[in-house]
């Protein structure tokens, strides 16, 4: 009796310790998918956000660097006119209904406006004697750089953003401050489209960074409290030239804190610890009786849902345990089992798999796990694992086990948790921006709709290879490798958390330029990699176009005056570094006023690019042609001594010489230019000298009578 009290109260008390860890277990399964939850309502609003700021950013960066290509046209302007202003203005803002006006201000004082028309009482006024203007002038004027001020209140109505960039006119040391272009940029349009998109896409958001100043500046648009660590925001950085503002953003019912699924762990859980109750209760009350022992291992099948059989393989007697009666649906005190009885309980679709799979067992010995489905008398379905072994005995000894389990409420889970995969992917497909998961060895394990517009790898062919090898240019690879045994022992990386722009490979070798933010996450022991990929070979043209609208003369596509010094400049510094000849001819239409004043400006406009036509297919390739003025030209000739230099200008000379213009009322236009040339000298300082002495030479060719080639003294 001693004995048995013994086996009571250890049976008591590992019932209390199985009992206690089936709580805590499911305390800490709960804890994992609210957790987990959380983290895909966070993914699925990060993803809804990358919309969002693509929107901000395009309209800022767009607006701003047209502000920027405005002090850019100023500098390559020789002789800035109200005429010339209100063209480019006018040009500029053509199809762009956001910019409600440009300024210019030589000397901080405001001389031109566009438009002008309700813009008048400004003209004539110095930013120094307007205090609530002054602070932005004088930063954009002290640092050299574009400057923002806003979103604020704008006297004439609405919100704006105040774009400010500074003037600097000239090279290296000799850049002489000319002035501040500003222009106003309505915000009141973009609030109203961010509104309607965070609207549409379900979620509060809230934007800070004044001024440019990101997280350091006040919230300007929604409420301030989302910024608050309590509130659990989704935080989004905005990138634009000169600064950025952080998109706060979240559901807008709120962060949904019950799992879907997390009432079948609390059942799941709940049997678990009804079954160990009841199992030890049995035991408790009998002790180790035969009786008991069987209806424990009953107890426990039915709580796991697994029955057990034997078949003796001569004499095919076939043993079902409750547990197995129960799965089947079948009343076992009207039921005697049969192997054929057990196959006509298989689902008709799964009937053959099943006998196939049984023979080959009976016949080998080789056990094999698989899943199918039974259908019950009741005409439910459920799904089952089979698992058989078999006990030697040769011939008329051979006993064969086995085992199945009803794992219905798996499958279920399973199914749902592809039901969040196939959401997760809905929303990555919704997106115009590329979605690629990698775990830590780069192999790819999601790829989206988007991704494959992008790189033109469908997802069947991309899951399963190598990222870097699939995407990135081979130059880059070994870079790429280093990152990424790094990130796989630390989650870390230079890519992680941060937005890098790069050069990315096509199905068919090309290469574009894709704009790719990267954040990691891990699961058990292994990180795992999301990257966020956009295509913004649209902005790095509109990029380039102002460029070359900074560094090109606009009549006659030459290099214009200021792109010319820069490039002169650095010619003469490597040409004295390595000691090697350099040269220049300044050339200058003659009589061009009367071709004028003659046949008009049209015609005029014509000779201009016709002479730098003839130019360009005259001079060599090493040679840089700019058009610096009116109807005067530079050509700088490297690694040529001054004889050469005259042989090409004369050459140049008689080329133009013999061209003609025809003008819009059919007269013949002929006309003739003047040059002059001179050479690098040791003690020249700057390309400015250098240009005074051609300039001097060319003063005598006109003097001479024109229509000739001079060198300097």
């Amino acid at each position: 009796m001693k004995r048995y009290e013994k086996l009571d109260k250890r049976l008591a008390l590992a019932a209390f310790l199985l009992l206690v860890s089936v709580m805590a277990l499911d305390v800490l399964t709960q804890l994992h998918l609210k957790e987990k939850h959380l983290l895909e309502q966070r993914d699925a609003l990060f993803l809804k956000l990358g919309s969002l700021r693509h929107l901000v950013e395009k309209e800022l960066t767009a607006n701003l660097l047209l502000i920027q290509g405005t002090a850019n046209f100023i500098v390559a302007t020789d002789n800035l006119t109200d005429d010339n202003f209100d063209k480019y203005a006018r040009e500029a803002l053509r199809g762009n209904n956001e910019i409600k006006n440009l300024v210019a201000a030589p000397d901080f004082v405001i001389r031109y406006v566009y438009p002008l028309k309700g813009n008048e009482a400004v003209l004539g006024k110095n930013y120094k004697d307007l205090p609530n203007q002054w602070g932005l002038v004088q930063k954009a004027y002290e640092t050299g750089s574009l400057v923002v001020a806003g979103p604020l209140k704008l006297i004439q109505g609405g919100t704006g953003l105040i774009g400010r960039a500074p003037v600097f006119i000239g090279q290296g040391d000799e850049k002489k401050f000319w002035g501040i272009v500003s222009g106003v940029i309505d915000m009141d349009h973009l609030f109203r489209s961010i509104k309607a998109t965070s609207q549409s896409a379900g979620i509060t958001i809230a934007i800070r960074g004044r001024d440019g100043r990101g997280l350091s500046g006040d919230v300007f648009l929604g409420d301030e409290s989302l910024f608050t660590a309590e509130e659990q925001s989704v935080l989004m950085p905005v990138v634009f030239p000169t600064g950025s503002w952080v998109i706060a953003a979240l559901p807008q019912k709120g962060w949904d804190h019950a799992p879907p699924l997390s009432w079948i762990f609390h059942l799941v859980y709940l049997l678990m610890g009804v079954g160990v109750t009841i199992s030890v209760s049995h035991a408790l009350k009998r002790n180790m009786a035969l009786q008991t022992t069987q209806e424990l291992l009953n107890e426990a099948q039915h709580v796991a849902r697994l029955g057990n059989w034997k078949l003796d393989t001569q004499t095919g007697i076939f043993w079902w345990s409750k547990e197995f009666y129960a799965i089947l649906g079948v009343d076992e005190s009207i039921t005697r089992p049969t192997l054929d009885m057990f196959f006509e309980c298989i689902h008709p679709d799964d009937r053959e798999t099943v006998r196939t799979a049984y023979e080959r067992f009976i016949a080998t010995g080789e056990s094999r796990g698989f899943d199918c489905r039974i259908v019950r008398q009741d005409g439910t379905i459920r799904y089952i694992h089979a698992a058989n072994s078999r006990f030697a005995g040769e011939g008329k000894q051979a006993l064969a086990f086995g085992t199945i389990q009803d794992i219905t409420a798996r499958k279920v889970m399973e199914d749902a948790l592809v039901a969040e995969q196939d959401k997760f992917k809905a929303m990555a497909d919704a997106s115009y921006d590329a979605f690629i998961m990698i775990d830590s060895r780069d192999t790819i394990l999601f790829w989206s709709a988007a991704a494959e517009r992008l790189f033109r790898w469908t997802s069947e062919e991309a899951l399963g290879q190598k990222m870097h090898k699939l995407i990135v240019p081979p130059q880059y690879h070994d870079a790429a490798m280093n990152g990424l045994e790094k990130f796989k022992h630390t989650g870390t990386g230079m890519v992680m958390n941060s937005v890098m722009e790069f050069r990315a490979l096509r199905r068919d070798g090309t290469t574009f330029p894709v704009e790719r933010s990267v954040s990691a996450f891990k699961r058990g022991d292994e990180y795992y990699a999301v990257g966020n990929l956009r295509d913004i070979t649209e902005r790095k043209l509109a990029e380039e176009k102002l460029e070359r609208m900074a560094t090109t003369d606009g009549l006659t596509g030459l290099t214009n005056r200021a792109r010319f010094l820069e490039i002169a400049t650095q010619e003469l510094e490597r040409s004295k570094r390595y000691n090697h000849p350099l040269s220049l001819t300044m050339l200058d239409a003659d009589k061009f006023k009367n071709v004028n004043d003659t046949y008009g400006h049209d015609a005029g406009d014509a000779v201009l690019v016709n002479i730098a036509e003839t130019a360009k297919r005259t001079l060599r390739e090493t040679d840089t042609l700019a058009r610096i003025g009116g109807e005067e030209f530079v050509v700088l000739m490297p690694e040529t001594e001054e004889g050469m230099a005259m042989q090409v200008a004369e050459r140049l000379r008689e080329a133009i010489e013999n061209q003609e213009v025809v003008s819009v009322d059919g007269r013949i236009i002929r006309y003739t230019v003047s040059a002059g040339v001179t050479a690098m000298h040791t003690d020249d300082a700057s390309i400015g000298s250098i240009l005074k002495r051609a300039d001097n030479a060319l003063y005598t060719a006109k003097s001479a009578g024109r229509n000739r080639v001079c060198k300097a003294d």
